[in-house]
């Protein structure tokens, strides 16, 4: 049987989101978060691995990504990790009307919910997190009928999609990540919105459409901080703009850049340590 070598990977702030998406980008077995931690599982060259680990943490913390970070590691038997994930996995009812289902689970909807169902695979964005449960929380309160969305950095395709059965009438969702594009695409398939919903490999700076109504960014405050010029020019007069993944003490600086720009901050949710900012134009 093939041995494992498990990484318990915690960090100060802890964004399971943000970090399992850059360490995805690379050579590993898999990745399992929980509450206050990830699991990372490696093998092969496992030492090569573990020391390119260690760099990418060292890079976040010299970057001011995270405060700190704990390693322990162990070896372990093979086991089947697809099976533990899923069985973490739940559904979820998010504010008045939003469900979020796994495919492999039941929901019996009593007639009134939003169902929204994703296979989540190696994207981000299940719901399970505090950043995007604030920015579903906010889209029940500002999607309005006949809506042109523009999510950034889509990961599942989660935010889209719920603009669209709130009412929306288009979306446009992009990213950078291969697995976030393909992902994405099958959830737009399993929610019936192919129609409705365009999925682009691209940055924002890259993407060249306007006019936007309302416009999505559950991304860390890193890329956040490099948006405003690029997001401002996209929206209409009087457009919407829903930001996630900061934390509080973020929100002094995110509000001064966005602000410069010509955005109005309109009120801050806040779950946690984590918190949601809207913006008009």
């Amino acid at each position: 049987m093939q041995e494992y070598t498990e990484i318990c990977l915690s960090t100060v702030p802890y964004n399971p989101d943000y970090i399992s998406g850059i360490l995805w980008q690379f050579d590993l077995d898999g990745i399992t978060e929980y509450d206050d931690h990830l699991k990372i599982y490696i093998s092969g060259k496992t030492e090569e691995k573990m020391a390119l680990v260690v760099k990418i943490m060292n890079m976040l913390k010299a970057d001011g990504d995270i405060e700190d970070y704990h390693m322990d590691t162990e070896v372990i038997q093979n086991r089947d990790w697809n099976k533990e994930w899923e069985a973490k996995l739940k559904v979820m009812e998010i504010g008045k009307k939003i469900v979020i289902k796994p495919t492999f689970k039941d929901y019996k909807n009593p007639g009134d919910k939003i169902v929204i169902e994703l296979d989540p695979k190696m994207s981000f964005g299940t719901g399970e997190h505090q950043t995007t449960r604030l920015a579903l929380e906010e889209l029940e309160q500002v999607v309005k009928p006949g809506m042109r969305a523009l999510d950034v950095g889509t990961g599942t395709g989660i935010l889209a999609i719920a603009a669209l059965k709130l009412g929306a009438e288009e979306a446009l969702a992009i990213d950078i990540d291969d697995w976030c594009i393909l992902n994405s695409i099958e959830n737009s398939q399993l929610n019936d919105v192919t129609d409705k919903m365009e999925i682009k490999k691209s940055e924002l700076r890259d993407t060249f459409e306007t006019g936007f109504d309302l416009i999505l960014a559950n991304i860390n405050k890193h890329i956040l901080k490099e948006l405003p010029g690029e997001v401002s020019k996209r929206m209409k007069r009087e457009g919407i703009l829903i930001l996630s993944g900061l934390l509080r003490e973020d929100e002094k600086e995110i509000k001064m850049l966005y602000e410069n720009k010509g955005l109005i901050h309109s009120r801050t949710r806040v779950m946690d340590e984590w918190i949601s900012m809207v913006f008009i134009k």
